[in-house]
């Protein structure tokens, strides 16, 4: 559906860069507006976006596993969302906070998996150091949000780390 909207673009207008924009928004509004029913469905409406897009910020930087459609991509992504947001809610913070240092020191280890074609321009010490730090800004948000009692939003934060970890993997055709 994607590439035909920007197919008829590409014809409308001959503008590649517009048409590819377009098509971004599209696919943003589609995948955030599905994700958000999920969660208002599943009474986790504020944790699955947020996670949401602290997962996507982090990502960038580290790559990881990707599915070979769309499709794939928001069932697989809606169903650890809403397993997470259920984790959220019924798990202690300091257990989050333990198995996120885990993650942490493990993505430290293994990100960024591979660089793709949109950073050609850039090295994985770059992407390595923007983990780093994206990670310390998760953490130091997370231990400021404990510290003003707002548990679930600590471990909403924290727990977009161990997601991060869980798919940090290289994508291979035996996957999905």
């Amino acid at each position: 559906m994607l590439e035909r909207i920007q197919n008829y673009i590409i014809l409308k207008t001959n503008n590649h860069d517009l048409a590819y924009y377009i098509t971004c928004g599209v696919y943003l509004f589609l995948t955030f507006g599905g994700l958000f029913i999920i969660g208002y469905i599943c009474g986790l409406t504020w944790q699955i976006l947020l996670m949401t897009v602290l997962i996507s910020v982090l990502r960038n930087y580290t790559m990881g596993f990707h599915c070979h459609t769309n499709i794939k991509c928001f069932i697989v992504s809606s169903v650890i969302l809403i397993i997470f947001g259920i984790i959220s809610i019924n798990i202690s913070v300091w257990a989050v906070f333990l198995l996120s240092i885990y993650c942490s020191f493990d993505i430290y280890k293994k990100a960024p998996v591979e660089l793709n074609t949109d950073y050609k321009d850039k090295n994985a010490d770059w992407h390595f150091t923007r983990a780093v730090i994206v990670i310390l800004i998760y953490l130091i948000i997370s231990i400021i949000a404990y510290y003003i009692q707002m548990y679930e939003l600590c471990k909403c934060i924290l727990l977009s780390i161990v997601m991060v970890d869980l798919l940090l993997f290289k994508n291979e055709k035996l996957y999905i």
